[in-house]
Formats: structure tokens, C-alpha cells, sequence
């Protein structure tokens, strides 16, 4: 839920402390370059997470945010076999992976606002043919676009 509606990376999801949390609707933690980023949270996945922190009890500030069965910070691994039975549970037979989260974060976002180069500060990439390639759209479907288009 928050990689779908944040577009951040898993790498940064899982290194988060339940002190990174913020009021729920908020999340602060320091970047690669030591930084603080902060990452405003929808209502809805505010609600998801207050109710899972709810029920997670009295935390250390410090403890990780996604823990596995026996309290250790999740990895890539795990979170990718759980992805695979969650798809495979509801059906789905296409292959999805832990960049879709993230992808489908940014055609979504890019199908809303129209605005990739904010898409792609946001996604933290170098060119703009680059996030448009990431999201599936390529500068041919402008091409296209213009070929059909008439007035």
C-alpha cells in the first residue's frame, strides 16, 4: 500500500523505524546523502497504517517498521514471495514483481497530473525518456498521439 502510493523504493520501505512515522500521515527519514525526505501520506494509507501500528502495540521508536515472525526487519526476499502468493491468492497469472508496486505508483500519478517531470523528481531519476520508459508510455505514443489528432 505505501509503495503504490508513494512511489518509494522497497529499499527505502523497509529500512523505515516505526519512528519514521509521523502523525500517521507523514514519513521522515534520511536519505542516501544523509538528508531528511519527507513523504506525505493519502488518507487512506494514513488509516492502514495507524490501525497496523494500533495493533502492533507499544514500540520502540527505533524497532523496524515491517518485521518478519520472529521480529526481524523484512527483506526483499520475503517480500517477494509474499507479492507472488498474494497475486497467485486473488488470481492473477501475469508476473508481478516489487518494481510493479512502484510502477504502477508512477503511471497512475503520471495519468492524474500529466506532469512527468515532477514524476520524475519524484521517482528520483535522471531523464525524462527515462521515467516515461519506466511508467510504459514511450515518446512513439506521442508520435501516435499527434498522427490521430486533428482539429
Amino acid at each position: 500500500l505505501i509503495s503504490v502510493n508513494t512511489g518509494l523504493l522497497l529499499s527505502e520501505i523497509l529500512n523505515l523505524n516505526i519512528g519514521n512515522v509521523k502523525n500517521f500521515n507523514m514519513l521522515e527519514y534520511p536519505d542516501n546523502s544523509g538528508m531528511v525526505k519527507r513523504v506525505r501520506l493519502n488518507n487512506k494509507v494514513a488509516k492502514y497504517l495507524s490501525m497496523y501500528l494500533r495493533r502492533m502495540g507499544t514500540q520502540l521508536i527505533n524497532a523496524p517498521l515491517f518485521r518478519g515472525q520472529k521480529g526481524r526487519r523484512l527483506d526483499r526476499s520475503q517480500v517477494q514471495r509474499f507479492l507472488k502468493e498474494a497475486v497467485k491468492t486473488v488470481g492473477v497469472r501475469s508476473n508481478v514483481s516489487i518494481s510493479t508496486m512502484r510502477r504502477t505508483f508512477g503511471r497512475f500519478h503520471y495519468l492524474k497530473y500529466h506532469d512527468i517531470v515532477l514524476l520524475k523528481h519524484i521517482l528520483n531519476q535522471d531523464t525524462v525518456e527515462q521515467t516515461l520508459r519506466y511508467i510504459g508510455l514511450e515518446s512513439n505514443t506521442y508520435d501516435l498521439s499527434y498522427a490521430d489528432f486533428e482539429l
